[in-house]
């Protein structure tokens, strides 16, 4: 199976960061950089033909660093409304683009090396889904793959778990448990078990 032809890439980025306590964790340093462009610069690596940010409306630092690495920001006014909201807009995004695939990565999710984005591309039926699942694990989640098909349903999601119902059942792509470790908690910022080895 081949790469789509028009491959949209979307970032999500415009989480609360509740459970981090004080500011966004995407712009606390991790690694001598802001957690956001560890994840962008590899997002950024895939042959996409749009790449798109959704972002909440006044965070202009983090806007500033998404656009420097090659972002169209997307603004989220619904970002309380939890992860699909943002899944929503990327959803929409790809429509409008008409997008042959529209892949889907998180902005806390540093370490997704550029081998598992190119596995979940090249993998995806025209109207399927293909998910990241961790080694030894059962079950799936982000980044996720949308084939064409697939994309409409996005626009229906609804709360905190965005489309995580639709990937659920989807063709899982598997990946060391460390390569998809996302980051929460302060505490995440300082442990070198996160880093790749």
């Amino acid at each position: 199976m081949t790469a789509p032809t028009r491959l949209m890439a979307a970032l999500l980025a415009a989480g609360s960061s509740r459970r981090f306590g004080a500011g966004n964790k995407l712009m606390a340093v991790w690694q001598g950089k802001p957690l956001i462009v560890h994840a962008a610069a590899t997002l950024r690596g895939v042959p996409a033909y749009r790449y798109i940010a959704a972002c909440q409306p006044n965070d202009s630092a983090l806007h500033d660093i998404l656009r420097s690495s090659g972002f169209e920001i997307c603004i989220n006014p619904n970002a309380q409304d939890g992860l699909s909201a943002s899944v929503r807009l990327a959803g929409q995004a790809a429509i409008e683009s008409e997008a042959d695939a529209l892949l889907i990565a998180l902005g806390d999710m540093p370490n997704v090396p550029s081998t598992h984005f190119a596995a979940l591309i090249s993998g995806v039926p025209a109207d399927e889904v293909t998910a990241s699942r961790p080694s030894g694990g059962n079950i799936n989640m982000p980044p996720a793959c949308f084939g064409k098909g697939a994309i409409p349903a996005l626009l229906k999601v609804t709360g905190d778990r965005g489309a995580r119902d639709m990937i659920a059942n989807a063709s899982p792509v598997t990946a060391r448990a460390d390569q998809l470790r996302d980051f929460d908690m302060a505490a995440d910022f300082e442990s070198d078990a996160f880093g790749l080895s």
